[in-house]
């Protein structure tokens, strides 16, 4: 039972974390009552932190895994875009990145009338001199 608990009090207070940042209706929840989620969250981990230190294997055992979900919410913070309200909708994902093998395309060809021609002499035009 000892290794399933303590695996409970390690894992769910970040399944929490990461609903509550990928479920829009716990982000929504939590951003609206972001200080008592605070509160809520920064008493479970004293909770937690104490019960596990203080009392270890007793009665006090289950206290530890009630309060470890909730230390999940101890970490949100308000955005410093919006001004604290956290109102605002998520940013669009990114577009599909292009992948990174350039295929084999078809020669260019130029359609229409022609370019116009350049006056003077070019850079290319110029005789070669070997100079030893």
């Amino acid at each position: 039972m000892l290794p399933l608990g303590l695996a409970w009090i390690v894992l769910t207070p970040y399944l929490v974390g990461l609903a509550v940042g990928n479920i829009d209706l716990l982000n929504r929840i939590v951003t609206r009552h972001l200080v008592l989620a605070s509160v809520i969250g920064w008493t479970a981990l004293v909770t937690l932190v104490v019960t596990v230190m203080a009392i270890g294997e007793g009665a006090g055992s289950a206290t530890p895994l009630l309060a470890a979900p909730f230390a999940g919410l101890a970490f949100w913070v308000p955005s410093r875009e919006t001004g604290g309200n956290g109102g605002h909708a998520r940013p669009e994902a990114p577009k599909a990145v292009p992948p990174g093998r350039v295929l084999a395309q078809p020669p260019r060809r130029r359609s229409g009338a022609p370019a116009p021609q350049r006056h003077g002499r070019r850079r290319s035009d110029r005789p070669l001199t070997r100079s030893h």
